[in-house]
């Protein structure tokens, strides 16, 4: 990882929403943010991961699933004192397979921070990953989400929407389609 984080476990959390264990993990660096983020993304994929990096409303965020579990950092992008903070979020997927919305066009699962005034939302399915993302990009702009573009990865996709919103769509063999909507 890059030397310059201090990647120092301040405050963890350990919560569960919806039935789904979290773990969230206070991050500090003595770097800009979004070169943190950038770094870990860079460091994903040379380990071969899907990762993501995305610079949206005043965070930068760099996401991979790693076995079965969504890992995400999130930075603030700019601190007026040079340093930057934010969140290390692990996400067990494998219990998102059990988790149904209660209506239709609902995600199964939101965690809104209002501190960091974030909202992550998840959902899945075992739809091929085309159909899946289409479908979770149409249930948000469905919601008021202005979809702004579309852009394919390697092993997944992704969009983005006004106002730094993005969502990231992937597939795991065992595990099937997930999307994954980052909202500030």
């Amino acid at each position: 990882m890059a030397s310059g984080l201090v990647a120092a476990a301040i405050s963890s959390l350990a919560l569960q929403v919806g039935g789904v264990d979290l773990h969230a993990t206070y991050l500090r660096g003595d770097r800009p943010g979004c070169s943190l983020a950038q770094q870990r993304a860079n460091d994903w994929q040379r380990e071969g991961k899907l990762a993501v990096f995305q610079r949206t409303g005043g965070w930068c965020v760099a996401g991979t699933m790693i076995g079965q579990q969504w890992i995400s950092e999130q930075w603030i992008d700019e601190h007026r004192e040079g340093r930057a903070w934010g969140w290390r979020v692990v996400i067990p997927m494998t219990s998102m397979r059990h988790m149904q919305p209660t209506r239709k066009g609902e995600w199964p699962l939101e965690i809104i921070d209002r501190q960091l005034d974030t909202r992550l939302q998840i959902r899945h399915s075992w739809k091929p990953l085309a159909e899946h993302h289409q479908e979770s990009v149409s249930l948000l702009s469905r919601a008021g989400a202005a979809l702004l573009a579309n852009r394919e990865l390697q092993y997944g996709q992704i969009s983005t929407f006004s106002d730094g919103q993005f969502l990231v769509s992937g597939r795991d063999p065992s595990f099937g389609s997930y999307s994954i909507f980052l909202q500030r």
